[in-house]
């Protein structure tokens, strides 16, 4: 899983060894794209949970403050 920063929102991205095209194939999902699909994953799967188990955000928002902190100071 990768995630990045955007304008207004954090997003995430799939990665996969055993199926690289996933890459190509899904791009940058943003947070609030990935809710409203798990809300009519949920309609369409008569209650079955979403796999949002994928992405956790907890996790998305430690590594950007990891990496924040650790860019180079500007001169």
């Amino acid at each position: 899983m990768y995630v990045k920063l955007m304008e207004d929102d954090i997003a995430f991205r799939l990665w996969d060894d055993e199926n690289p095209a996933m890459w190509d194939e899904h791009g940058w999902v943003p947070w609030t794209a990935l809710n409203q699909a798990a809300a009519m994953y949920v309609e369409n799967r008569e209650g079955n949970p979403p796999p949002m188990h994928l992405y956790d955000m907890e996790i998305a928002m430690r590594l950007l403050k990891d990496a924040v902190r650790d860019l180079p100071e500007e001169d």
